[in-house]
């Protein structure tokens, strides 16, 4: 066999291989074995879901065209992914990908199994489906947001990730620690409480000009008063 596009065929044995092959090696590149083997023993936490990272203040971007599918970076509050395609066909792709990997041995790092591992962190509900739909990061050919959302949870199940040699490792520590961040947990907050429908945020800005109403009125009247004491 002969190498294609810099991927090589020889310990091919499969169709099957050759797609992992394919989809591993465009990140690979951008993260090299070497790069993960060094932050091996970086400990990482699994992040929140889409709707939650966005409350934080997160902006979510659909990355260039041009960029590989696993190609995922966090930089200045924005989660750069690319696009990505549901059909009826892509449970069954994920399951037979993931398990050809979760076979090789040889494996290491399971950049296949750590992709599905962050996205199946970002999707808990279809309200973050819908978040990463609007923002064309999710490319939703099913029409249906609760599917792809239960697509993610029945593809990751019993998929082991282990808590080092993850590809992503970087990604996950830096939006936790954006999301650590004080002013970023007070504003989290605020939107939750305060901002999760139109009509609080209606009901803020009325109670804001009555407050400013309020305040004017009362200078307002204090005004003759402080006016006649300067005067004399």
């Amino acid at each position: 066999l002969y190498a294609c596009n810099g991927i090589s065929t020889c310990r091919v044995k499969h169709f099957l291989g050759l797609t992992h092959q394919i989809a591993s090696f465009s990140l690979s590149k951008s993260v090299p074995l070497t790069n993960v083997i060094a932050d091996k023993k970086k400990i990482w936490e699994h992040i929140h879901c889409a709707t939650e990272l966005h409350e934080a203040g997160i902006r979510f971007k659909k990355a260039n065209h041009s960029t590989p599918l696993l190609d995922i970076k966090f930089e200045n509050g924005t989660l750069q992914i690319p696009q990505f395609t549901v059909e009826e066909k892509t449970e069954c792709l994920f399951r037979n990908i993931i398990a050809h990997e979760q076979h090789l041995q040889d494996s290491n790092p399971k950049y296949v199994t750590d992709y599905l591992t962050f996205m199946f962190c970002l999707i808990n509900s279809s309200k973050d489906v819908s978040l990463l739909h609007r923002n064309g990061i999710i490319n939703n050919m099913l029409g249906d947001d609760d599917a792809i959302c239960a697509m993610f949870t029945k593809a990751s199940t019993c998929v082991f990730v282990s808590r080092d040699g993850c590809c992503y490792s970087e990604v996950f520590n830096d939006i936790n620690e954006h999301c650590g961040r004080r002013w970023n947990i007070w504003t989290a907050k605020l939107r939750h409480n305060y901002f999760n429908s139109p009509w609080t945020i209606i009901s803020f800005l009325g109670a804001v000009v009555l407050l400013l109403l309020t305040s004017t009125q009362t200078v307002f009247t204090m005004f003759p008063f402080f006016h006649k004491s300067f005067l004399s």
